[in-house]
């Protein structure tokens, strides 16, 4: 399976640790949404995100 991990980590970087951590061992791409080539998205079989919550809203 072919799959990628997104995620957005602002202030402590605790986000971003976990979402290391998650792809090394998944064997999974890594990157921030804003790295991401629009055109690489479909090939992808599984995408999943990542974000920090404050006042209980995602980034």
């Amino acid at each position: 399976m072919n799959a990628l991990i997104a995620y957005v980590s602002i202030h402590h970087r605790n986000t971003e640790r976990i979402a290391r951590t998650m792809a090394k061992t998944l064997e999974v791409d890594l990157a921030k949404p804003w790295e991401i080539e629009q055109e690489k998205l479909a090939g992808y079989d599984l995408i999943g995100f990542g974000s920090p919550l404050r006042h209980l809203q995602a980034h």
